[in-house]
């Protein structure tokens, strides 16, 4: 990536996608075995910032009892579903009476594939930690 970097450099062009000039960060040991990035548990996020996500081709999850939001996900290429799910979840109607959520939980559905994080490719990895940074950023 950094060789496509400098030649769009070189030639003053603009790069064509951000993933060019992003730092990718990879699982730990404890992340690649199990099912969720704990390094964002706990974290609080404006509500606005979880909304977003839906703009960025995450599905937000379906309402639970009394209209609750607690979570988005998305289905990868190879039939893995990603999700990001946060506390204490909002009103679908009235998501501006919960401003501020907290992470709990970054992750891999394993229920219906029983995979790890760690067998999701690279790629799919690095753009699950980069949406989860960005939230937290």
């Amino acid at each position: 990536m950094t060789a496509w970097g400098e030649q769009f450099a070189d030639y003053e062009i603009l790069q064509p996608f951000p993933q060019l000039a992003r730092t990718s960060r990879g699982l730990t040991d404890e992340e690649a075995a199990g099912h969720t990035l704990t390094r964002f548990e706990g974290a609080e996020v404006p509500i606005g910032k979880l909304l977003s996500l839906a703009t960025r081709g995450w599905d937000r999850d379906m309402p639970g009892d009394g209209g609750g939001v607690y979570g988005f996900s998305r289905r990868l290429p190879d039939g893995s579903v990603v999700q990001i799910g946060f506390e204490p979840g909002y009103a679908v109607g009235y998501p501006a009476g919960s401003p501020r959520q907290r992470l709990a939980g970054v992750g891999i559905d394993s229920h219906r594939t029983g995979r790890t994080l760690g067998q999701l490719s690279p790629v799919a990895v690095a753009e699950l930690i980069y949406e989860a940074e960005r939230l937290v950023g």
